[in-house]
């Protein structure tokens, strides 16, 4: 990692491709092993406002998510979102993520795939109704930096389910290869 950039300021993966910014904006890449990730804590970030929600912050914290994606993904998210949030307000939903295990895979040009697994927790009016695992799957890219945004990423795709349908879907594609 070159002597002025800072751990915050580096995308890392261990021994892969680390992508930082340079001042004018430009993305350079180098090998590195063992640092933590800029990427990974972004990913904990946007699946924590996708997955810890409740009827008075859920537009808020989709609001906050959506700074993040691409202008197309945006209105696609807006459209598959709107039914969740009425039903979250109306009936007082909350749901709370608890990321149990990620992966990030680098195409090592900027874009990363993401697969996480997590337990969502759901209550009504504040009593306890139960739990599922979910899978969140998401395609992010790099994109350069803006001020006005913590992380130089832009979602491109986002999808989330439970994890039996996941698994479903991965044996299919498993049984067509």
């Amino acid at each position: 990692m070159p002597e002025n950039k800072t751990q915050d300021e580096s995308f890392c993966f261990e021994g892969k491709t680390v992508a930082y910014s340079n001042s004018a904006g430009l993305f350079s890449a180098t090998k590195t092993a063992g640092c933590v990730t800029s990427v990974s804590n972004a990913v904990t970030d946007f699946i924590s406002s996708l997955g810890n929600i409740n009827a008075s912050n859920i537009v808020q914290e989709y609001d906050g998510l959506k700074q993040f994606m691409s202008d197309t993904f945006r209105i696609k998210f807006d459209a598959e979102t709107r039914e969740w949030i009425g039903q979250v307000r109306n009936e007082d939903l909350a749901q709370i993520f608890k990321i149990k295990s990620k992966e990030i895979i680098s195409d090592q040009k900027g874009a990363y795939q993401v697969t996480a697994f997590a337990r969502a927790d759901f209550y009504m009016a504040g009593q306890y109704l139960g739990n599922e695992e979910q899978v969140v799957e998401m395609q992010l890219r790099l994109v350069p930096p803006d001020r006005k945004k913590r992380w130089y990423l832009e979602i491109t795709s986002l999808t989330w389910s439970k994890l039996e349908k996941f698994q479903k879907r991965s044996d299919y594609q498993n049984l067509t290869k």
